[in-house]
């Protein structure tokens, strides 16, 4: 409408204003919008509940969904909730899916660690290489040499 776009229901009723300039589909209760080149999430009631802010947003999985933001020409990745709340700050070149624990390896700087659940880092980036924790125990790459390390990172072996 006018050249901006919103969403509607089956039934032509608005859910969010057409004052939008992008949106994208409802997809597990949430849609897409962009104003400029900032994107963020409505719910099916069209109540903002990620506000345009970050570069890159995708679609929620386990009450999560990744967001980009930029930051001197570099993208820097992290995860928020349906709530709106950040899980994992947007400060990682890259992250990986969390083990049943939450703990979940980050990349920054080139090197990976590994964030806790509540988003702050466990073990410092500083592994060329790594394998997510299983029995409290994860593969790592370091110095040439493949090893592993406990949940504080001490070398096990």
């Amino acid at each position: 409408k006018d050249g901006k776009w919103g969403h509607i229901d089956t039934l032509n009723q608005v859910i969010t204003p057409f004052k939008y300039d992008k949106t994208a589909p409802f997809g597990n209760g949430y849609g897409g919008i962009q104003m400029g080149a900032l994107y963020g999430k409505v719910n099916l009631k069209g109540k903002i509940i990620i506000p345009c802010a970050y570069h890159g947003i995708g679609h929620f999985k386990a009450g999560v969904a990744p967001v980009v933001k930029k930051e001197d020409g570099k993208k820097l990745r992290g995860l928020i909730d349906t709530n709106g709340r950040i899980v994992l700050p947007c400060q990682y070149e890259e992250f990986r899916d969390a083990n049943a624990d939450g703990i979940r390896p980050v990349r920054k700087g080139g090197l990976w660690g590994f964030a806790g659940a509540d988003g702050e880092l466990i073990i410092a980036c500083q592994y060329a290489a790594v394998e997510s924790f299983r029995d409290a125990k994860a593969w790592v790459f370091a110095d040439g040499e493949r090893f592993q390390i406990d949940l504080k990172g001490k070398r096990i072996n």
